[in-house]
């Protein structure tokens, strides 16, 4: 693959863009096989652990990866305010290049006045997530904190 093949293909994968210019690419790399687009959305079910006098004010940093670059911002949710079991509204469609490596990683996080801490991090293969059956999958948060939720969204956008 050229450099320039290289570097638009990273730049439209990681930045979840829907027009990525996979015919181009695929003539300069005949490893790279199809391209579909995969929607997800998340939510948390008994968080815990965030604040001591109110619930978790959690979100969720998504961040994506293939061989071709390191971890990046893709897709960030809303803070949801005072809920240990937030429902996240956003829906997030991102390309997928089957053989590209492409990662991603879902970073839970809880905000407070003191700053932003870290409850878990789930990373996953988005070519084995393709190939999943089922359409919920369970991140349980470390020591029992709680399980945050990645649901894979059909095309017209339900579960």
């Amino acid at each position: 693959m050229n450099y320039f093949a290289v570097l638009v293909l990273v730049s439209y994968v990681c930045a979840g863009v829907h027009s990525l210019p996979i015919d181009e690419i695929r003539k300069e790399d005949q490893s790279i096989k199809s391209n579909s687009s995969i929607s997800i959305s998340f939510y948390a079910t008994e968080l815990s652990g965030c604040d001591l006098i109110s619930a978790c004010d959690a979100s969720v940093t998504i961040l994506c990866s293939s061989i071709y670059t390191d971890w990046k911002i893709c897709g960030q949710t809303k803070r949801i305010r005072n809920s240990n079991n937030p429902v996240w509204p956003e829906a997030f469609e991102f390309e997928h290049v089957s053989g590209s490596s492409q990662r991603w990683r879902f970073d839970l996080k809880d905000h407070n006045l003191f700053g932003t801490k870290l409850m878990g991090s789930f990373s996953y293969s988005v070519d084995e997530y393709a190939d999943m059956k089922e359409n919920l999958i369970q991140n349980d948060v470390p020591e029992n904190r709680g399980v945050l939720w990645v649901q894979r969204l059909e095309e017209d956008g339900n579960v």
